[in-house]
């Protein structure tokens, strides 16, 4: 969930900036990154050149011709067509890959409708069924591969419900090796787990695993690495934090493997989205200081404070 709050960016001691509330970040299939801006309401593409640069300049801008709202989630499905939760627009709309190639404002491909309050994030599944968090009703909605083609308005196939805490502003989504289906909960300040029987049906299921630590701050987003252990940015804490794989197998509250944040700190306020790259490095969005970040590899090794190797937004 995107933090509503903005700060002086003299303040913070960062430039001209590209960026207008930037949260969402999505990967496309060619190695582009998509940027959502969620105070203008548009999406900015960044060619894998334009990155290895820092060019500010994005090659796609997508504005909204209404329905694009502020989209704190982006994601691509395997046919390449764009995917995004509108948090106050109440709806989840589709571009396809023609829709994105040059900028404009088109009209979405698909609008999905389900009651939905504050949609927050997007998870599609190996059955092509996509889950959606839903910030404001506290819940978590699925739909069928075949509801998700034909979109419109549409009632869940599972609706999972609030039950005992477990889902108190859930955030972001995403599914471990074992299949079971982590939430960041940004209000609860916790990590939540439902095994793969508890996602069959609809209900209020008792999570799992809970994960309540004195070093969640807002947490925004859970991203596995390849190891198994998943980076959480903090939106009301500045930073990002990591547990590693071990510390996810039984409730409690660890504290965290290791932290990361930016160097100079003012580079990095309010992050939001974490996007690991397959090389090891992540990227990474400020909200507040209108950035977003890359840090490399051996930075995200490391852990600790470090100077990103690509700043967008100064």
């Amino acid at each position: 969930m995107f933090k509503p709050m903005m700060l002086s960016l003299v303040a913070l001691g960062v430039g001209l900036a590209q960026f207008n509330g930037p949260v969402g970040l999505a990967l496309g299939p060619a190695g582009e990154l998509w940027v959502a801006n969620v105070a203008s309401r548009e999406l900015h593409r960044f060619t894998p050149e334009q990155l290895g640069k820092g060019d500010l300049k994005p090659s796609v801008v997508i504005r909204s011709s209404g329905a694009l709202g502020d989209a704190p989630a982006l994601v691509f499905d395997p046919q390449g067509n764009l995917w995004a939760a509108n948090f106050s627009n109440a709806t989840v709309i589709m571009y396809t890959p023609p829709q994105l190639s040059a900028s404009g404002a088109p009209v979405p491909a698909r609008v999905l409708t389900a009651g939905f309050k504050n949609p927050n994030d997007l998870l599609f599944d190996a059955s092509g069924g996509l889950w959606v968090s839903d910030n404001g009703n506290n819940t978590l909605s699925y739909f069928s591969a075949a509801q998700v083609a034909a979109a419109g308005q549409q009632t869940p196939s599972v609706l999972l419900q609030a039950g005992q805490g477990s889902l108190d502003g859930p955030a972001s989504l995403s599914l471990d090796r074992q299949g079971r289906l982590w939430v960041a909960n940004y209000s609860g300040n916790s990590l939540v787990a439902f095994a793969p029987e508890q996602l069959g049906r609809s209900g209020s299921p008792t999570p799992r695993v809970t994960l309540r630590s004195a070093g969640l701050n807002g947490p925004t987003e859970i991203a596995f690495d390849a190891s198994g252990g998943v980076w959480v940015p903090n939106a009301n804490g500045g930073n990002l934090v990591y547990f590693a794989a071990g510390q996810l197998e039984r409730s409690g509250s660890p504290s965290p493997d290791k932290t990361l944040s930016a160097n100079p700190a003012g580079a990095l306020a309010s992050p939001n989205v974490v996007l690991l790259t397959p090389d090891g490095g992540l990227w990474v969005s400020g909200y507040v200081s209108n950035t977003v970040l890359r840090f490399a590899a051996a930075d995200v090794g490391a852990g600790g404070s470090a100077t990103p190797s690509v700043w967008l937004g100064r």
